[in-house]
């Protein structure tokens, strides 16, 4: 079944009766962006329904964060300043960069504005939610660097970051109403 507006955004996430079984309910689950799914990629779509169920409902999409000065920041600023804060050993404009930073950095991983969704990090996806107090903006963008868990911002751009606008409402509907 389909959670909100796909030309907007919606959860689709569905039961698969011959997959599942008494221990576990396996399905499909993706986000739809501007009617675009997220992950693009099928494989990545296929879920314990359960696992991915309670990391929406108990993801920042349940309750974003409000930051009013940060809601107006334009989409690729945003994204790299979400991307330093939530992976701050990850994201270097050079390995020269990288090689600079303690190994403690790990320690300091602000998860204030993140989606961490297994459906989502299978696919190398990772996603970001702010408010203003009455309308949601997600965004997603994926790890650009092959296999590598780095993100290089010299080549991160605009046309890399996906986003929506939704209000707080009509989001906390859907995430409620899933299944």
């Amino acid at each position: 079944m389909i959670y909100g507006c796909p030309d907007i955004f919606a959860v689709y996430a569905d039961e698969i009766q011959c997959w599942s079984n008494n221990t576990f309910r396996e399905g499909i689950i993706c986000f739809y962006f501007n009617n675009k799914p997220f992950p693009e990629d099928f494989y990545n779509y296929t879920s314990t329904l359960e696992v991915n169920i309670k990391d929406l409902k108990d993801s920042n999409l349940s309750k974003p964060n409000k930051n009013k000065e940060l809601f107006g920041w334009r989409k690729l600023d945003l994204c790299i300043y979400f991307l330093k804060k939530r992976y701050p050993a990850h994201v270097f404009s050079s390995q020269e960069e990288y090689d600079k930073y303690p190994e403690d950095l790990y320690e300091i991983d602000d998860f204030s504005y993140s989606l961490d969704i297994d459906f989502l990090k299978r696919s190398r996806l990772v996603g970001f939610v702010i408010s203003d107090g009455i309308v949601s903006r997600i965004i997603l963008t994926r790890f650009l660097d092959g296999d590598s868990d780095l993100f290089n911002l010299q080549n991160l751009k605009d046309s890399d970051v996906s986003e929506v606008y939704i209000k707080n409402n009509e989001l906390s509907n859907i995430i409620n109403d899933i299944l």
